[in-house]
């Protein structure tokens, strides 16, 4: 009998979370059932195999996504014993700050951006960026964006490159700082979740005459959509004196919205950009 390796076992393990992951973002309500096998399963790796420890804590802090705040804590805890390790893995880097920006966790994406950088971890700019999105960095999104050009390349769309920059551009002539902006994005995506009960996987960037739209997908109906915008709307109110709806909105898309962008740029070559 062939016994698997501890890689191979959390690899089928990993593919277990994909698959739960993409039923979940297309609007499938989390199966207790299989979510619970994987949890158990990462947890044997945690306790019986101490080579696999550190990536499957990382795991285990990226599961969390799918509970909302009701995974939060859980996610902090996974998430620190995760980047604890100098010899965590890049791609065990990438899921953690991933979830911490879907969980709207600025904090804990810190610590383990800081902990990557200061281990000489290659970041992927491009996820580096997408994850600044989610958190409402827009200005940090833009700087890196002009910095590495040729790394955009193939993503002219309405998740491109292009979008974030112009908006950044706008944003800072409004005197809106990535401080101002993350805190209220902060706000807005820890309501949303709040609602759902489910992390924000997803976001849309769209700069207009008006303002930048700073959008949700979601894939709640009409009616709850619209009660999600009001709720977002009356926390900005009542958090913040000035909520900079001048500068920014922020709208609960339908989810088929979101996919029909995303099967556009596909289609015509351009990869949609963010967490997609």
């Amino acid at each position: 009998m062939v016994i698997p390796s501890p890689l191979a076992k959390h690899d089928e393990i990993l593919r277990r979370v994909q698959i739960q992951d993409l039923a979940v973002q297309a609007g499938e309500p989390v199966n207790v059932f299989v979510w619970n096998g994987i949890k158990q399963d990462l947890l044997k790796l945690v306790h019986q195999v101490s080579s696999e420890a550190s990536k499957a804590h990382a795991s285990l802090a990226a599961i969390q996504v799918a509970r909302g705040p009701d995974g939060v804590e859980d996610f902090q805890y996974h998430a620190r014993r995760a980047i604890a390790d100098p010899k965590l893995s890049a791609n065990s880097y990438h899921a953690v700050m991933t979830s911490a920006a879907q969980l709207a966790e600025p904090a804990v994406f810190d610590e383990t951006l800081q902990a990557a950088l200061a281990r000489l971890v290659p970041i992927d700019v491009r996820h580096y960026v997408g994850c600044m999105m989610q958190l409402g960095r827009l200005k940090e999104a833009a700087i890196h964006i002009e910095a590495n050009r040729q790394a955009f390349a193939g993503s002219e769309n309405i998740f491109g490159p292009d979008e974030i920059v112009e908006a950044a551009n706008f944003l800072e002539e409004q005197g809106v700082d990535d401080a101002s902006l993350s805190l209220r994005v902060h706000f807005a995506s820890k309501t949303l979740m709040t609602l759902s009960g489910r992390g924000v996987y997803n976001c849309i960037i769209e700069p207009t005459a008006a303002g930048v739209i700073f959008g949700f997908p979601s894939p709640a109906d009409d009616e709850s959509r619209a009660n999600y915008d009001i709720a977002i709307t009356e926390a900005l109110i009542d958090n913040f004196d000035d909520p900079l709806f001048e500068a920014v909105s922020f709208v609960v898309y339908p989810l088929e919205l979101y996919q029909t962008f995303v099967k556009l740029s596909r289609e015509q070559g351009e990869p949609a950009f963010g967490f997609v």
